[in-house]
């Protein structure tokens, strides 16, 4: 031990450290960690048969589960129309690593994808469903994700996420394999963890990160961000965000457009709930995008809202400015942080523009189930309600 720092010998190669299912930071230029003098908390650096950890609080190793990985987890070589099902998969580099352009068509359903440093799938194989899947405990920064993907007709769907050092989803660019229109829908993200490096801004990411293809289908999906981490980043033109459910968000959608101005988004029958920063993130070159049938309400402190640049905080007003007609500002009245569906009385029911995009609820429930489309992830159902009482 030297100030914190524990060794242990081992053999073999190690790719990841693991104290408690969580991963340790990795050397390298991410963290700039090159020697046992520059790790940081929650960090490990090998030299020939000796491995060396900080721990974030400091503690002797031999008071948690520690675990090393020699590598990815699942290779997949060439492995088109494979179903992958039931599985557990966990401590590894990379959980389900593509090797080499040539495989597609793979279904990831009903895993396990756990305790994971670098990404829990990447890269995605093309013409991929993944669905009903619990991602857990995966990454250690910004650049460390649950979906790492940029290939084309990819369906993300009935996902749990948690405890995601970065982003649940991130979407990237690569015209050439034809990226974009996505489907992403029922999906929950919840339980943020705070990333080792960098710990700027608090040191929590954004949820899903939707960049640069566009034209992607985004509804029915819940963030639970706890103050902590934002909901959605679009840097990408012409997606469709429908009927999500923001409890608690650090902010809700952010407009991203230091890259130039992405275009053509259309954000409706959306609940903001809660949210520690603004509402919608909108700075002044990310125009013209299209807003409206909105449910927003603040639970502590004033409501923010962005829009192209100007900060405001009564909804009259940023309403006037955005041309959400038939957005309000008012409690959604939902059930509870752990089940956000509205209660009988919620403005939330029979308020939502009648979408032919969503057809049903995160639940399969057909939409409508009153006289028009309920604002937000849930359909409000009677039976349901009563059971409660």
């Amino acid at each position: 031990m030297r100030d914190s720092i524990y060794s242990a010998q081992v053999t073999g190669s190690v790719a990841a450290v693991f104290q408690n299912g969580i991963p340790l930071h990795s050397p390298g230029r991410r963290a700039k960690i090159h020697s046992v003098d520059s790790l940081i908390p929650n960090s490990y650096f090998r030299t020939n048969s000796t491995v060396y950890v900080r721990l974030e609080d400091g503690s002797d190793p031999r008071q948690s589960v520690m675990r090393t990985s020699p590598g990815h987890v699942v290779q997949l070589y060439d492995c088109h129309y494979t179903i992958f099902e039931g599985l557990t998969v966990e401590f590894g580099y990379t959980g389900f690593k593509r090797q080499g352009a040539a495989t597609h068509h793979v279904t990831y359903r009903g895993n396990t994808i756990r305790s994971i440093i670098n990404q829990g799938i990447q890269p995605v194989p093309s013409y991929s469903v993944i669905e009903r899947n619990l991602f857990q405990k995966i990454g250690a920064n910004k650049w460390t994700h649950a979906i790492y993907t940029s290939t084309p007709g990819i369906v993300i769907r009935h996902n749990i996420f948690e405890e995601i050092a970065g982003a649940a989803i991130h979407q990237f660019k690569q015209s050439a394999m034809g990226a974009g229109k996505y489907e992403i829908y029922g999906n929950v993200c919840r339980k943020p963890r705070k990333m080792t490096y960098p710990t700027s801004g608090g040191g929590y990411y954004v949820d899903m990160i939707i960049w640069e293809e566009g034209s992607n289908r985004i509804y029915n999906n819940v963030f639970h961000g706890e103050g902590k981490r934002r909901g959605i980043s679009l840097n990408s033109p012409n997606n469709l965000v429908y009927n999500n459910t923001f409890v608690d968000a650090a902010a809700g959608i952010q407009f991203y457009g230091q890259y130039g101005r992405k275009a053509g988004n259309r954000v409706c029958n959306n609940i903001f709930l809660g949210c520690a920063g603004p509402f919608v993130v909108w700075p002044t070159n990310a125009l013209p995008q299209t807003l409206d049938h909105n449910l927003y309400y603040s639970t502590d402190g004033p409501p923010q809202w962005q829009r192209d640049g100007v900060t405001y905080t009564e909804f009259s007003e940023y309403q006037r400015a955005a041309g959400e007609t038939h957005s309000r500002h008012a409690d959604p009245m939902l059930a509870g942080p752990a089940e956000p569906r509205p209660q009988p009385g919620s403005p939330a029911i029979d308020r939502g523009l009648a979408l032919a995009e969503v057809t049903a609820d995160i639940e399969g429930v057909r939409r409508p189930q009153g006289a028009a489309h309920d604002i937000g992830a849930y359909e409000f159902r009677e039976e349901i309600a009563r059971a409660r009482e």
